[in-house]
Formats: structure tokens, sequence, C-alpha cells
């Protein structure tokens, strides 16, 4: 007997209620009035068949029923409003760090402070001397730390361990700002709250650092630590992966045109790159030597003694003295300094001393920290010039290392 089943479900929507109705029809060919055993055996088989379909049926509408319970809408009121870090305030300026009751996860954390004490309010163009006080107790008394400085930053601070008395590993600390007049202008108490698993990082040794102890190179590796770092390019996957990419860059820097004639002068129209990002090559190719050993390589040296030797004026100096890219320009500082470090062991005494930048001149093309100083003050070139005196004070400067008595042969 040639038989099949045939279903059909409707799902009505009546009065809000969801309805199934469904129609099951049992249909043969052949017509008759006996059924025999086998046709008995299908009609229970059919009858099962029909049973579990209509269970299926009836579990699917009651999981469309529970879904759309499930997809109620759901309401944002004001509880839901995230507080605003004070931190974000004004953050394109030198801001309050911490923010006041923040909780820091590095101790000492890092602290700066607005330039102006009536700051946003007040842009006065005056020249401050600041003092900074960091005390355990809500007045600021006894502080533990307790200086004066000439920028709107102190970070050279010793770890702040928190004594008996003290409930949690919170800090008072506060401003004074001095306009020249003798009086201390005090800035409202601020507090921090130094968390319990926080970095410690003591940086009170950097009060007086003597560069002269720790040798060259010490930018990013040194002479300790520099076969390790090489060795990780064998060891691990994403170290080797990062210098075959570099390696891949150097090789096409040295296929560029001014690489293979390097100009003697900045003050010509070629190259057309930028000399600020040709410094960035040099140093990328410099740290691949480095890393490698491979004196293919080693070219780098003279080209980057070549790019030191350019004077003040032209395509390769600083914002403000003509460089290209305006305030981009101060960027070929910061590789000269990376290529000074660098190449320091390889550098003869008369490399370093007819190189025109990076011994005395060096300091002129300390003008990118100027231009981070006037973007910080915001205060006229008066003020400038009187923090690039004071600033450079605190810096490394390279006519150290450029005595004869100084320099290993």
């Amino acid at each position: 007997m040639d038989k099949y089943i045939e279903f059909d479900l409707n799902i009505k929507k009546t009065s809000g209620r969801e309805k199934s109705h469904v129609q099951t029809r049992l249909y043969s060919r052949k017509q008759t009035s006996e059924v025999d055993s086998t046709e008995s055996c299908g009609f229970q088989y059919y009858e099962r068949y029909v049973m579990r379909k209509t269970i299926c049926f009836l579990m699917l509408q009651l999981l469309v029923v529970q879904m759309q319970a499930l997809a109620e809408p759901v309401r944002i009121g004001l509880e839901a409003i995230v507080p605003e870090n004070p931190r974000s305030y004004y953050s394109r300026y030198v801001n309050w760090r911490p923010a006041n009751e923040e909780t820091v996860r590095l101790n000492p954390p890092r602290l700066s402070w607005p330039y102006w004490p009536d700051w946003p309010n007040d842009f006065r163009d005056a020249l401050y001397t600041f003092s900074l006080q960091i005390s355990p107790n809500s007045d600021c008394s006894e502080p533990l730390v307790n200086v004066t400085c000439p920028y709107n930053f102190y970070n050279t601070l010793p770890a702040l361990v928190k004594n008996s008395t003290q409930e949690q590993n919170r800090w008072f600390w506060r401003v004074g700002y001095d306009a020249g007049s003798g009086r201390v202008k005090w800035s409202k108490i601020r507090s921090f709250v130094i968390a319990d698993d926080a970095i410690v990082w003591d940086r009170s040794r950097l009060t007086s650092p003597n560069p002269a102890l720790s040798g060259h190179p010490r930018i990013l590796f040194n002479s300790e630590n520099i076969n390790r770092i090489r060795r990780l390019a064998e060891t691990n996957v994403s170290s080797k992966a990062a210098l075959d990419f570099m390696r891949h860059q150097a090789d096409q820097i040295m296929q560029k045109s001014w690489w293979r004639d390097f100009p003697e002068t900045d003050r010509a129209v070629e190259p057309r790159q930028e000399f600020y990002t040709i410094a960035g090559d040099l140093a990328l190719v410099c740290f691949v030597w480095q890393m490698t050993g491979d004196d293919r390589y080693a070219d780098v040296k003279s080209r980057a003694i070549t790019w030191a030797s350019y004077p003040p004026g032209g395509r390769a100096s600083p914002e403000g003295l003509g460089g290209d890219g305006s305030e981009d320009a101060t960027h070929g500082n910061e590789f000269l300094a990376l290529l000074f470090d660098w190449l320091y062991p390889v550098l003869t005494s008369n490399e370093m001393l007819s190189t025109a930048r990076w011994p005395p001149n060096f300091l002129v093309k300390f003008s990118i920290f100027i231009s981070i100083l006037r973007r910080i003050y915001n205060c006229n070139n008066k003020i400038i010039r009187y923090n690039q005196t004071r600033f450079t004070i605190g810096l490394i400067t390279f006519r150290k290392f450029i005595k004869k008595s100084d320099i290993q042969p």
C-alpha cells in the first residue's frame, strides 16, 4: 500500500493569543476496506511519526513565545551613567595627575599639574617656580616629599610606603606657585591612593644621574643585555618576525637614491624626502646592524656622521630653524640621539670632534624640548628662552663624552 503523510501547520494570532492548528491527512492510493497486518504496522508508524512532528511544532511555538518575552526593551536610565574621570578634563594640557582621589597602580605615581594657579581661567604671562609637597597627613604637614622645581611636573620620586597609622596607602599632595614675588600661592590639597598591587618604581636615584657611569650603548639595550636580546630572534617567533620585517625595511632603505649618493648639504632641493625622515631611516638601519651584526649595514655610520655635521639653519634643523615638516622636523634630534648612542663604540675621537652637531651644537638642537615647552606652557619667547637655559641643566650633554680623556680608542 502506497501511503504518505501531509502536514499543514497554521499559527494564528487571535486576541493576542497564539493558537496552532495542525492538520494531518492520510492518503492511500489503494482504496480497500481490508487492512492487512502490514498496513496496520504502517498506520502505527505514521501515527508515531505524526505525534513526534506535532510535539516538535508545539515546542517550537513555545520557544517563539519565550523569545518574544525576552526581547522586551531594556531601558537605560540615569543610574547607567559612567562617572567622568577628572583626568579627562582639558586633556590636551598638562593637568593634575593623578586626579583627585584616583587609585594609582604605580608607586610612586607620575605627578604633574597646570602651569597656572588659576588655570584654566588664567593664562597670564608669568614665570613660576613650583613647590611640591606629598604627605601622609590630610593637611600636608610633615611632608615626605618637599621639593622645588621650575617645571610643572616632577617624577624623580622615592617609593611611598604607608606608616602604621594609615588605614590605606593614601597620600595627600599640593603645589605652591611662586611668580618671583617670594609669596607662594598653594593649590587645594588633593589625594591619591596607591593600590595594593601597584608596581613599585623608585625613581629617586634619577635626581642626580651620572650618565658617564652607564656607558654606551644604553638606549633600548646595553653591552650586558644585547646578546640576550639578539637571541630572541632565534627563540621567540614574534621577535624573529619583527627583526625580519625591519631587515627587509633596511634593505629597501639602502636602495634609495640618497643612500647611494648621500647629500653633503641639507640646503639643496634634493633629496625630496624630508631630512628628519632620513634620520629615522638611518636609525632603523643602525638598529638592524646592532641586532644582526651584519656589516652590510655598517655604512650607516658614515651617513649618520654626515647628517650630524649639517650646521643649523638647513632642512635637517628642527622647528624654528628651517627644518622640513615644521614641528615634525624636531624628530630628527630623537633619531640623532639614538644614532650617537648606538654608534658610540665605533666612533673615533676625530669623528666625534669633527661632528658639529652632537658635541656642543647638540644643545642647539635641543629645541625639540623647547617646542614641547612652548606647547606645555603656552607662553612667550622670553619665558621659553629662560626655560631653555634651566631645562638643559638637567639634560645629558654630550660635551662630556668628547673629552679626550673620556674617549676610548
